[in-house]
């Protein structure tokens, strides 16, 4: 393969042995906009969450392929050839790389780098191709590539958790709770006594909708962390929302539903609020 190859580069350059014919790389019209491949398009330059996502596929005339990607400090190249129905679909022949040459051996698949160095996201590197192969015109192409960057990764959250109650009217004794009178409409739900976490409401045929603020959300894992209690009076201090029972109570996870319409209802919701932070 590499006396083949020498003896061809020299039927191109010099025309010396004319009998050495065997594949012809027509490269006459080269390519000047190459497809990519959908990983991502050559044109963007925005962050990815694996160096792997930054890889650019380029087709070039004659069945010529050059990838491209890069990692922190490396821009990585790898050129092949894969013309479909030619005698030698894979040779390549010889590479120069910015007029170096870097290939002529052996091998038809050549690999190469170059170091990121100072460059940052969206720098442009430019690389010079010419593929020169058994015979006809060489393949020459300026490749463009756009150095990417890992993205950030995305905030967590650190949750804080509270007891909360739907209702704005204060109910007795020493334990804090509101309780929500038939027919009050939406009503703020409080957590931690004085967060608002949301709104509730319950129409006139028990059927209760609870919307929950920005951040806040039932807390993980309690499987029933929404409780509604409905009462023919006020309850005296806080009732054990764990004994809610009967027609017209709920216990569940469900922010909508229906329930045996009562005079006043007291509504106690487990909850958590998310503070996003960096990891």
């Amino acid at each position: 393969m590499k006396t083949i190859r020498f003896v061809c580069l020299l039927a191109l350059v010099g025309s010396m042995f004319v009998a050495c014919q065997k594949e012809v790389l027509d490269a006459s019209a080269p390519s000047t906009t190459p497809s990519r491949s959908a990983l991502r398009e050559a044109a963007d330059c925005d962050c990815v969450e694996d160096y792997a996502d930054s890889k650019v596929t380029y087709n070039y005339d004659s069945g010529v392929i050059v990838e491209v990607w890069n990692d922190a400090t490396t821009v990585y190249y790898k050129v092949y050839r894969n013309e479909e129905g030619a005698p030698n679909p894979d040779q390549i022949g010889n590479l120069f790389v910015d007029d170096v040459v870097q290939g002529g051996g052996e091998d038809n698949v050549y690999e190469f780098t170059k170091p990121v160095g100072t460059l940052e996201a969206c720098d442009e590197v430019t690389t010079a191709l010419r593929i020169v192969g058994a015979g006809g015109t060489p393949v020459e192409v300026s490749n463009i590539y756009k150095i990417v960057t890992l993205c950030p990764p995305p905030p967590v959250c650190v949750y804080t958790y509270d007891t909360g109650f739907g209702g704005e009217i204060k109910g007795g004794g020493k334990a804090w709770w509101y309780y929500y009178p038939a027919g009050s409409g939406v009503k703020t739900i409080y957590a931690g006594q004085t967060k608002v976490a949301g709104t509730v409401v319950i129409d006139a045929a028990g059927n209760y909708t609870i919307t929950l603020a920005p951040g806040w959300s039932l807390k993980t894992g309690e499987t029933e962390s929404v409780k509604i209690q409905g009462y023919d009076t006020v309850p005296a201090s806080r009732p054990a929302a764990g004994l809610f029972s009967g027609p017209s109570s709920y216990k569940g996870t469900s922010l909508t539903g229906s329930i045996a319409p009562k005079s006043v209802y007291v509504i106690h919701l487990d909850l958590q609020y998310c503070t996003l932070q960096a990891p």
